[in-house]
């Protein structure tokens, strides 16, 4: 037991080559999407980095078939212990925690790589900086990903810029936590991800708010690209059907809390340092959830009559 975090299980090769890149990968029930992108991982042409496997309260991704990948690459296994749980963030945080490199790339399990995935965020890499690849999407998201990255490739080319900068300039870019890379201590620093509250929308929302305050920048890097999956099966613990309310609910209610100046720096200072599976995690969950009751509406109403009289 680490911190209550159960580790399934841990490759005993010892490392052949330095690691200079983490790649971390976070599943739920999806054993195949795990084998596919270690297959990827297997044709890198940049082989110094090791895999974190993650999974959110779900045992049954580590089946023997994973272990035998040891064989190519460094790799560990974790599991949040949240059964019950969307646990996207805490799955996160155990993986960046326990990264053997000081760079660290994430994606989800929802996703295919290219060959050259981890070289190119590796040497675009940049201090302060959230380095964000392709997402090519199929089928019925092609279009609206293809959208998406259009305006993405808008950004200076290979070059980072401020998040403050891009969220004043470039209006219709929204920015999203999944093919992305950094270094670990940077983020660590800031707090990494907010897992008091877990609803679909707002860790990514929250993480390059607080990550914009602290003057992080972005970098776009067409070539570091994903190819995501629409035909992945359903989380148990965040239905697709569920995802507009709660994208609702959080952009309404929640985020205008959590998107201020005061409760980042506690965030940073204070909340995230307070593990997952404590009772005073759990009193913080609280009161944050009765803050949204109570504060909420008032800041929704103020919002209105703002605009109403703009």
């Amino acid at each position: 037991m680490l911190n209550g975090i159960k580790v399934i299980m841990k490759s005993s090769k010892k490392l052949q080559n330095e690691v200079l890149a983490s790649v971390i990968i976070i599943t739920y029930k999806r054993i195949k999407n795990v084998i596919d992108i270690l297959n990827d991982l297997r044709l890198q042409n940049f082989r110094e980095f090791e895999v974190i496997v993650v999974s959110d309260g779900c045992k049954t991704a580590f089946k023997k078939r994973i272990k035998v990948y040891s064989e190519f690459f460094p790799i560990q296994y974790f599991d949040t212990g949240l059964s019950t749980k969307y646990g996207l963030a805490t799955a996160r945080n155990i993986g960046l925690k326990n990264a053997k490199s000081e760079y660290c790339i994430l994606i989800d399990d929802d996703c295919r790589i290219s060959k050259d995935f981890i070289k190119n965020h590796y040497f675009n890499r940049e201090r302060f900086t959230i380095v964000g690849g392709q997402r090519k999407g199929l089928g019925n998201e092609e279009k609206i990903l293809t959208r998406k990255m259009k305006e993405l490739k808008k950004l200076p080319y290979q070059k980072g810029l401020e998040i403050k900068k891009i969220n004043q300039d470039f209006s219709r870019i929204s920015l999203i936590e999944n093919n992305i890379s950094f270094y670990k201590n940077e983020v660590l620093e800031v707090g990494s991800f907010f897992d008091f509250i877990c609803l679909y929308g707002i860790i990514g929302q929250e993480f390059f708010y607080r990550c914009k305050n602290y003057k992080f920048k972005y970098k776009y890097i067409h070539n570091a690209k994903i190819i995501h999956l629409n035909n992945t099966e359903d989380l148990s613990t965040n239905k697709k059907k569920n995802k507009i309310i709660k994208s609702i609910i959080s952009d309404v209610f929640i985020l205008p809390i959590l998107k201020n100046r005061i409760f980042t720096i506690i965030f940073k200072n204070f909340l995230s340092k307070i593990d997952h599976t404590s009772i005073l995690h759990f009193c913080i969950k609280i009161i944050l959830w009765i803050s949204v009751l109570v504060i909420s509406p008032f800041l929704f109403l103020k919002k209105l009559i703002k605009k109403f009289f703009r």
